[in-house]
């Protein structure tokens, strides 16, 4: 009994020496790190998203068999 009355006692200061942070401040944190992990976050794709530029032009593919005259058929 003694023992638990001296642990719920080391408790109660433990707590009371805990920081007491506001809801207000909390919040703040939150967004903070949020923002914080959106900029990483897009650090990262914008690295993985670009490409290297090619050296050799692309094969342009004919669509058509040639230029229309534009003749009656």
């Amino acid at each position: 009994m003694i023992n638990s009355k001296i642990r719920q006692a080391e408790a109660q200061v433990q707590a009371e020496d805990a920081p007491v942070v506001s809801d207000r401040q909390r919040i703040a944190g939150i967004r903070g790190n949020r923002a914080k992990e959106k900029d990483k976050e897009r650090k990262r794709a914008k690295s993985v998203a670009t490409s290297e530029p090619s050296s050799e032009p692309a094969t342009v593919v004919p669509l058509s068999k040639g230029a229309d005259d534009y003749k009656y058929p």
